[in-house]
């Protein structure tokens, strides 16, 4: 999900084919907004910021695949890329993979090749490797990237991947056994991307830089609630000591819909299972301790480590620290709500509804209460109203059996009591599609029934109540933590960086130029 919430990715492939043409520059991403709501997108800064980086450099031939549609958004493309847009689909995306699969296989050792990507993300899929990012039509994973890598690393090029979505850090998985790419993410495998990530990535771009200088500037100017990440030797050794505390990082996003995106929840139920209920939380101390040497640094040392800290004489991370604390004593709080709700779920009833394209669905109190009864029905009316003003197409013998509905009728009236026509082809495509969807209302009229009933229930609501109070708290508290940890971690990434041993290590985002 970018927060940017969820949270979707952008692609672009810098390519430099010989020392003298431009580097070529490949845009993909901006997929999954609705063109009917708004004229731009939430990418539309961090595009413009790229096009500004493009039109001062001069040096890039571009390929455009962004978004499509959005007033705004095309008013960026047109003016600040040379490039006609094309539709950022699924088709559009391997079609570009496969051109540049042909770039990459017809290109001399040394070019460079940058696929850069900003669109909505979510979590991977069973069979995926990376995970999965948002098109104009739908969700697609990125795992061909990998074809590119190894393409690249036969042909010795430099290529580089930026992926800036929601959940990114799955991305980094491509690299592994590969020290030849430049992999950069803009949060963890765990976590939601933010713009303002995106934002400093694209604003840092300049010629003469190499990618892992951009990373580590827009790392330190960026307080979201992300985790940046970036496959650098000091990279992988900054995000180890980033996951003790990345748990303090997130909150409850309340979307009944999507119940999977609620990240606070479900780390502390996972949290639950692995440790019991008589587990205390508290800081990791090995961060502690990281910071305590940090804190400890000499003038000169700290003076180096961090940009921001240049007309300061001391390096202070006590705020981060108090963050901390502050955040294990609620997390632990916050466990005990969640540790009595299951208690008192696991003594409640469940309830079951029969939706007509499932079979019984069973939820407990909580999740039926979650559940906006109100969206869905608005959702299925407007279908409703769409099929009476739609055409009354003549259905085949396929169609029939395809959908359960039909299977239903028997007697030219089905299970619900609504009666439906048979024509020559079967049973009327309006009045059974229209019958399809009152079957959905008449279930979600009774979750409705159901919730009234159990909102009664006072144990539950002064429950349900903690939790939310105790939630709106973390977001509070990783607000905080966010935008100090940022200090912090540049500051540990150059301590790291600047090792011998470090320096010494094969580096593709340190060796890929601008």
């Amino acid at each position: 999900m970018n927060k940017k919430i969820i949270v979707f990715t952008t692609f672009s492939l810098l390519a430099n084919f010989n020392a003298i043409a431009a580097n070529q520059i490949l845009v993909l991403g901006g997929g999954g907004n609705s063109e009917k709501d708004v004229t731009k997108t939430i990418f539309d800064e961090s595009l413009q910021n790229l096009g500004n980086y493009l039109q001062s450099t001069k040096s890039w031939e571009e390929t455009i695949s962004f978004n499509h549609g959005h007033e705004k958004t095309e008013d960026i493309l047109s003016k600040s890329f040379t490039s006609p847009n094309m539709a950022f689909t699924k088709k559009s995306y391997n079609s570009q993979i496969d051109a540049y699969k042909l770039k990459i296989s017809n290109s001399a050792p040394g070019e460079q090749f940058l696929v850069y990507i900003d669109t909505h993300g979510a979590p991977p899929e069973a069979s995926d490797t990376s995970h999965q990012v948002a098109t104009n039509d739908g969700l697609t994973n990125i795992d061909r990237i990998k074809e590119l890598t190894e393409l690249a690393k036969s042909k010795n090029v430099k290529l580089a991947i930026v992926d800036l979505s929601c959940y990114s850090g799955n991305t980094q998985k491509l690299s592994e056994k590969d020290n030849s790419t430049c992999f950069i993410s803009s949060t963890s495998s765990n976590n939601y991307a933010y713009a303002d990530f995106a934002r400093n990535f694209t604003n840092n771009l300049a010629k003469g830089k190499n990618l892992e200088d951009v990373f580590t500037d827009a790392m330190a100017a960026t307080s979201s609630r992300g985790s940046p990440m970036i496959n650098t030797p000091a990279g992988k050794y900054v995000s180890e000591k980033e996951a003790l505390i990345e748990s303090s990082l997130l909150y409850n996003l309340n979307d009944p819909i999507s119940p999977s995106l609620n990240l606070l929840t479900n780390s502390m139920k996972e949290s639950i299972k692995k440790t019991g209920a008589c587990t205390q939380f508290s800081p990791d101390q090995e961060f502690l301790d990281l910071i305590n040497q940090a804190e400890n640094m000499s003038v000169k040392t700290s003076r180096f480590l961090i940009w921001e800290f240049k007309s300061q004489k001391t390096v202070d991370f006590s705020v981060l620290k108090k963050g901390l604390s502050d955040y294990a004593d609620f997390q632990n709080d916050l466990k005990n709500s969640y540790l009595e709700l299951e208690n008192l779920e696991n003594k409640s009833a469940k309830y079951t509804f029969n939706f007509p394209d499932k079979t019984n669905v069973t939820y407990t109190s909580n999740e039926l209460l979650n559940i906006d009864t109100v969206a869905f029905n608005k959702i299925y009316q407007q279908q409703i109203e769409d099929v009476k003003n739609g055409p009354e197409p003549k259905l085949t013998e396929a169609d029939i059996k395809y959908n359960e509905i039909f299977k239903k009728i028997k007697n030219n009236q089905d299970k619900t009591g609504v009666k439906i026509t048979i024509t020559e082809s079967g049973p009327s495509y309006k009045e059974s599609t229209i019958a399809f969807y009152r079957k959905f209302m008449d279930e979600y009229d009774k979750i409705k029934t159901k919730q009234d009933e159990i909102s009664k229930n006072t144990e539950l609501t002064r429950i349900l109540s903690d939790i939310k109070r105790k939630s709106d708290k973390a977001y509070e508290l990783s607000g905080t933590i966010a935008a100090e940890k940022s200090k912090f971690l540049t500051a540990l990434y150059k301590s790291t960086q600047s090792k011998q041993e470090v320096m010494a290590v094969k580096n593709p985002c340190r060796d890929f130029i601008l």
